[in-house]
């Protein structure tokens, strides 16, 4: 059911023309900085395979010296976080996905928020990643705020739930957010 959901949303990002993509991407992001408020120490995805667009995100940020940016880079099973300072410190890693170069490894516990990756969502916040459970065991090691960001027509009637899925505390699209 879930390879099928995937597929599915996966085909439509790929057809969702760029003119289009380019303003729901606009608008995600303008929400993405309302609702991360005073955040300072934020995880975010590399984006890729027509994901909503983060590297927009992170140039905004990385203007602002009081606001650290990681980004996760995986090890076998398991992905930690790396602190970087600009896009020169990204290099292509596992699964053709940019990844930290840096050795700066940012503690789960520090992080106020991580953006995720979302193939799809449900109104109570359940998510479908990529199947691999990277994020959802990174996510049990920390108290930060969860934020997935989608496109809106990602969105699904109802995903079910394993025992290892960890679900956001918000999702945004273009055009709500659901938290």
């Amino acid at each position: 059911m879930k390879a099928a959901i995937r597929k599915e949303m996966i085909e439509k990002r790929q057809a969702l023309p760029l003119s289009l993509r380019l303003l729901m991407e606009e608008q995600i992001k303008e929400h993405v900085l309302m609702v991360i408020g005073g955040a300072k120490r934020i995880g975010i995805y590399c984006s890729t395979r027509q994901e909503v667009d983060t590297y927009g995100l992170m140039e905004h940020w990385f203007w602002d010296k009081d606001i650290t940016i990681a980004t996760p880079r995986v090890n076998g099973n398991e992905m930690d976080f790396f602190k970087i300072s600009s896009f020169k410190d990204l290099a292509m890693g596992s699964f053709d996905i940019l990844e930290p170069q840096t050795e700066d490894k940012i503690d789960p516990e520090d992080l106020d928020v991580i953006i995720i990756p979302i193939v799809a969502f449900d109104d109570y916040k359940h998510r479908i990643g990529y199947g691999k459970g990277y994020y959802d065991r990174y996510l049990k090691k920390t108290l930060a705020r969860k934020i997935g960001i989608a496109f809106a027509f990602q969105e699904i009637d109802e995903i079910s739930v394993d025992a290892f899925d960890v679900d956001c505390d918000i999702v945004i699209t273009e055009i709500t957010f659901i938290g």
